[in-house]
């Protein structure tokens, strides 16, 4: 995982991770940007397993965000380190958009 930059004060932060949110279709990054302003007074912990996620490709974060999966099922595609974060997003976009 990345560690946090020396200098970044919450704000840069929060700067840099949106436009890291950019992605290739506006569904994920939707769910991404409306979920990063959350992070804001995160644990350091949290805003580096975001991050981690937001380095794997848009294929694989439309799939995740997007189609449900049964976090039982042994076949289930998403990483388990994901799977709680996965839920936060989609609940913070369910909540903001309400």
């Amino acid at each position: 995982m990345t560690e946090k930059r020396p200098l970044e004060n919450e704000q840069a932060w929060l700067n840099r991770i949106l436009f890291l949110c950019k992605r290739g279709n506006l569904e994920t990054e939707l769910l991404l940007s409306a979920y990063a302003p959350s992070l804001m007074q995160a644990p350091a912990s949290q805003k580096q397993l975001f991050e981690f996620f937001l380095k794997e490709s848009d294929q694989h974060l439309f799939a995740w965000l997007l189609n449900p999966h049964d976090s039982d099922n042994p076949q289930d595609p998403t990483r388990p380190e994901y799977r709680a974060l996965i839920q936060a997003i989609r609940n913070n976009y369910l909540i903001v958009n309400q």
